[in-house]
This record gives structure tokens, C-alpha cells and sequence, in this order.
């Protein structure tokens, strides 16, 4: 259904930039057909690449008719684009490449002062620094600046975003008391913990679900699996089709859990990591999961 709805989106731009060629609006459409393009590209089981969308992104820019807001929306889909390739690969290529990514997004941020979309491309590309937690609370700091004063309801939303962000960096080498939030399903202490906020309906969680499995083969550990499922029963079976020791945490609340709300959870999966002491080494180890317990203090 997803292929057949892009494929008609396809068609009825390509028509459009076909029989109004000077259109106003042709750089908007010609851009929103290579996102189509990418987007077509990243569906499971797709025959396509996005080596299509790339050649006709690069004539957007190098064609002399094109605006300049037409030109910034080019640059913008591009970074968003690598973005997500590289979401795409494994843990050591993303560490080896986000330098190059946040050099990209400042590039980008001279090149166009005024543009708006800067502080959400700084928030995106601190999620690779997770192994970084000064600079990730420097580039959410620097995001906020960006913010100013606007009220937009773009930027209200990314400002929520940040401040959980802030809330669950802030739980980083602490001793937290995580009863308030989980209950009875509270790390034990003496034990190792790692405290899963998934859902059945997110694709990355279920690749954590094979990331943790392959953990429990190896390692010690408790898991407790926070769904955030309106529907319990799909996620409970999920973690029995994966063969998953876990206590299962969940009340059908979804992203207003209180469990999520409390710890600043917006974005699935995440892995925190507890030490035998109740202290939060990893504020989601997602990826890295057996490199962080390995880590772990004895």
C-alpha cells in the first residue's frame, strides 16, 4: 500500500512539472519528488535505489532557474537524506561518519543564517553523540539558542523534544530511584539492568528485540520492557516469539506513560543501561548494547 500510494504521488508530480514547466511552484514539486523518490527507496523490499533520487537532487542544484529558497530546500533534503543512510548502517560507521554529518549541518547553518530548519538538524545529529554526552548537551544547548524566542508550533515541539532530551541526559552517572517510574519492576540492585522502552508497531525496536536477544545469550542481565503498545498483548507475544527474559512493564498509555513522560523517553527504541549500584551508565545504549555492559564496572 505504502509503494502504491509514493508511485501515485510520483505520477501525478512528474504530470504536474510536465504541463507547467514555468510553475511557481516547481522547485517545491520538484523537490517533494526526490523526497518521494528516497522515500520509495528506503521501503522494505524495494527495488528501486536512490541513486535516481541523487542525479536528479544534484540537477536541482545545478540547474540556474532554480530559486534560492528552491536551492536551500535542495541542501536541507540532502542532509536529511544522509541522515538517514546513516541511521541505516552499523554503530562503527555511524561513530566514523558523524563527524562529517555535524560538519555538514554547520556548513549548512553559514551558508543560510536565517533558516529555521537549523535547530532540528543540530537535535537529529546529537543523537549520534549518545557515547558523547557533553557534546550531545552542547548541541542541544546550541539548538535552543537557535530556538530564540519563536512560538511556532514547530518550535514548540522541538523545544519538548530537547527538554527530554536534557531530562534523560541528566540521569547519566546518578543513582536514580527508579521505583517512582517503574514500580514493582525497579532494577534490583546488585544486579545489571537494562530498561527497554520499545513498541510492536516501531520497525528499530524490533531490530532492538534481536539486539537485546543476542545479548541475553552472552551476558548477565535483568531486562525489563517497557512497552509503549496501546495493545499489551502484541507486544507480550513479540517478546515470546523472541525468546526474551523480561518483565513486561506497560499500561496501554503509549507516549503518555507516565514511566516514558518521566524519564524524557521520546524517541524508540532506547536502551538505559543500570549498574549493579543503581547508577544510569548508558542514557540508550541502542546498537552499542553488549559493547556498554562489557564496560560496565565488575
Amino acid at each position: 500500500m505504502a509503494q502504491a500510494h509514493l508511485d501515485l504521488q510520483t505520477r501525478q508530480l512528474e504530470r504536474f512539472l510536465k504541463t507547467h514547466p514555468a510553475d511557481a511552484r516547481r522547485d517545491q514539486a520538484r523537490i517533494r519528488l526526490v523526497a518521494i523518490k528516497y522515500a520509495r527507496a528506503r521501503l522494505p523490499g524495494a527495488t528501486v535505489t536512490g541513486e535516481e533520487a541523487d542525479r536528479l537532487l544534484a540537477a536541482i542544484e545545478s540547474d540556474p532557474a532554480t530559486t534560492a529558497s528552491g536551492r536551500a530546500d535542495a541542501r536541507y533534503l540532502r542532509l536529511t537524506e544522509a541522515m538517514q543512510r546513516l541511521a541505516r548502517l552499523g554503530p562503527e560507521a555511524r561513530l566514523d561518519q558523524r563527524t562529517w554529518l555535524l560538519r555538514s549541518v554547520r556548513d549548512f547553518s553559514r551558508a543560510l543564517p536565517s533558516d529555521k530548519r537549523t535547530a532540528g538538524l543540530l537535535v537529529e545529529v546529537g543523537t549520534l553523540f549518545e557515547d558523547q554526552p557533553g557534546e550531545r548537551r552542547a548541541l542541544l544547548g546550541e539548538a535552543l539558542t537557535l530556538l530564540g524566542p519563536r512560538t511556532d508550533a514547530t518550535a514548540e515541539a522541538l523545544r519538548r523534544r530537547i527538554r527530554d532530551d536534557q531530562k534523560r541526559l541528566a540521569l547519566l552517572d546518578r543513582k536514580i530511584d527508579l521505583a517512582a517510574s517503574l514500580g514493582a519492576a525497579a532494577p534490583v540492585p546488585g544486579r545489571v539492568s537494562v530498561i527497554a522502552f520499545w513498541a510492536s508497531w516501531s520497525a528499530p525496536s524490533l531490530r532492538a528485540l534481536e539486539e537485546l536477544k543476542r545479548a541475553q545469550a552472552t551476558l548477565d542481565f535483568d531486562l525489563i520492557a517497557v512497552s509503549l503498545d496501546e495493545d499489551l498483548s502484541r507486544a507480550r507475544a513479540l517478546l515470546a516469539e523472541n525468546g526474551l527474559r523480561a518483565t513486561f512493564v506497560g499500561d496501554g498509555k503509549a507516549w503518555e506513560s507516565p514511566a516514558a513522560r518521566q524519564l524524557g523517553i521520546n524517541a524508540l527504541p532506547c536502551l538505559l543501561v543500570v549498574d549493579r549500584t543503581g547508577v544510569v551508565r548508558s542514557t540508550n545504549a541502542t546498537g552499542r548494547l553488549a559493547a556498554v555492559l562489557q564496560a560496565l564496572p565488575r
